[in-house]
């Protein structure tokens, strides 16, 4: 089992995890007196990286990342564009304004087709896997994490979906719920595409063979087309499209959540 150190530092926080998988070591708010992180081996806990408020730039990493990683980071430009909309919505709905109830369905149906069907499908499926076959602990530390993000956020969508599956205007009620799910998704899903952007991914980069990585690269094209003939992947980048003309928004704006995805509320 490969012996790694890696220390990714931002200017407010450092993370540091050495010796043999899974003897993960944290440095930080986190840590306990052994210098483990207190409940990373809970993933309900997510303790994961909450300590960064400030997210690193993920371009340094591109050029050295995998075909499949690259395009993983890619398919978070569109999920963050659109989290941006869907924050724009939920302010909207905080100043009274008309939102219709098509919007929460469409919203919902982006989150739930392309989001988490094609993408994170993609990641649990594929690179999961494969980080779990280096070394990475299933049931605990980062990959347990995102797992428990991936199913904190479905809840989320599945809650807009239900709204927009209703008829007629949004009631007072349903304008509440819509409001209470977008804000508690936004900043769960943009700190959790964060933290796999600035420390998972290369930490995958680091510890996956380069041989493992070709046919980690080569798997992740095959479950695209499987993917693709079950969903109209091109469909949803337009849906995406779309919603950012309803509800112009700037993706910089969500910077703000980058530190707290796991509390829900901005650092």
């Amino acid at each position: 089992m490969k012996s790694t150190l890696r220390s990714i530092a931002t200017r407010d926080a450092s993370v540091i995890y050495s010796g043999a998988f899974p003897a993960w070591r944290w440095s930080g708010e986190h840590a306990t007196e052994d210098g483990n992180a207190e409940g990373l081996y809970s993933p309900l806990s997510r303790p994961f990286l909450t300590a960064i408020k400030t997210p690193m730039s993920a371009a340094r990493y591109r050029c050295s990342m995998n075909t499949c990683v690259q395009a993983m980071m890619q398919e978070h430009e569109l999920i963050v564009e659109v989290l941006a909309s869907l924050h724009a919505m939920a302010e909207k709905l905080a100043a009274g304004g008309e939102v219709a109830r098509q919007d929460l369905s469409d919203f919902g149906r982006f989150f739930r087709d392309f989001a988490d069907k094609c993408h994170h499908g993609k990641e649990e499926d594929r690179l999961f896997v494969k980080m779990v076959e280096a070394g990475f602990p299933q049931d605990s530390g980062p990959v347990a994490v995102m797992l428990s993000e991936h199913d904190a956020g479905r809840q989320e969508v599945r809650g807009l979906l239900a709204i927009g599956s209703g008829s007629g205007p949004l009631t007072a009620a349903e304008r509440a719920r819509a409001m209470e799910h977008a804000r508690q998704f936004v900043p769960l899903l943009y700190g959790h595409i964060q933290k796999e952007n600035n420390i998972l991914y290369p930490m995958a980069q680091d510890t996956i063979s380069p041989q493992e990585f070709e046919v980690l690269d080569q798997s992740c094209e095959a479950f695209g087309r499987e993917i693709s003939e079950r969903l109209d992947v091109a469909e949803l980048r337009a849906l995406a499209a779309s919603l950012a003309q309803r509800y112009p928004a700037d993706s910089a704006a969500l910077a703000v959540y980058g530190g707290c995805g796991a509390c829900h509320a901005p650092a």
